[in-house]
């Protein structure tokens, strides 16, 4: 299989429905992506995590087709960052107001949820350790996959 880089999700699609590409993998939030699945125009295989998107409900998610989380590593996230050296109170405000934004339900709805995203709103902690994990799952599928990085 080899990765064939996209302008964006419309044009992987116009190739993908044209035959030229026999397989996509697409944030199931771009624009038509889930209505096309629940129709039938296009196949499902799988959704990132560990249930299924209620955008897709009869698509089956990674760790329910028996991937386990470290094989099922490829989840998009998006989180807040401050400078390194930010006042510990400047990060524990920031943090405070962003998890309320992103906690709450209008907000939630209408750029997460309905784009596939699961809102989460975790303390700075425990965003630190997710992203030490993430970089350790990404490692292990990189190192299983054998890429190397050219110089």
């Amino acid at each position: 299989m080899a990765h064939i880089p996209y302008q964006s999700a419309p044009v992987a699609m116009l190739a993908f429905k044209s035959g030229d590409i026999q397989l996509l993998y697409l944030i199931i939030g771009n624009p038509d992506i889930a209505r096309q699945i629940n129709e039938g125009e296009v196949k499902g295989l799988l959704v990132p995590g560990s249930i299924r998107s209620p955008l897709v409900p009869n698509v089956p998610s990674f760790a329910e087709s028996g991937l386990s989380p470290d094989q099922s590593a490829f989840e998009t996230w998006f989180g807040m960052f401050a400078p390194k050296g930010t006042p510990p109170d400047i990060v524990k405000k920031l943090n405070a107001e962003f998890s309320a934004i992103v906690k709450s339900p209008d907000f939630a709805e209408q750029y997460l949820i309905s784009k596939g995203f699961e809102p989460v709103g975790d303390s700075s902690e425990a965003f630190a350790k997710f992203i030490v994990e993430d970089q350790k799952k990404g490692k292990l599928l990189v190192d299983i996959s054998g890429a190397k990085l050219e110089q």
